[in-house]
Formats: structure tokens, sequence, C-alpha cells
């Protein structure tokens, strides 16, 4: 059997972000270094980082709304 040759027929789909000529060389660069380091591809090291990168941002939110909430909680005389 042979498979489409239309990338979303066999479950693919496209990302792109627009970057500046040096920043799309610096990425290449360091994802390059970081497939050589890890062995892991291009797609799993993003959505790794992606991930890290949301897990950090939910802490902070969740450390601020602690914060804020033990802020209420204080009892002042």
């Amino acid at each position: 059997m042979t498979h489409s040759k239309v990338p979303i027929d066999n479950g693919w789909k496209y990302f792109a972000i627009n970057v500046t000529i040096k920043e799309h060389a610096e990425l290449r660069e360091k994802t390059d270094a970081l497939k050589e380091m890890t062995g892991k591809n291009k797609n799993r090291l993003l959505i790794e980082m992606v991930n890290a990168t949301m897990d950090q941002e939910l802490t902070k939110l969740n450390g601020r709304i602690n914060n804020e909430q033990g802020d209420h909680n204080t009892i002042t005389g």
C-alpha cells in the first residue's frame, strides 16, 4: 500500500514561526547541538521545551496566587 504524499493525510502538520535570518541560524545551531547531545529529534525537543516552560510559568503563577491568598488570610491588628 502506498502512502499519500499529502502530509496531513498521514497525520502530519507543520508548525512555523517567523524569525529573522540571524535568529533562524542561531536556533538551527542550538537545536542541532541539542539533537546531538540528547539524541532526540527537533520536534521532541520543541515539545519538551514548551512543556518545561509551561510548567515553570504555572509554578510561578501558583506561587503568586498562594502569596496573594496568604496576604488575605493574615490578621492585622
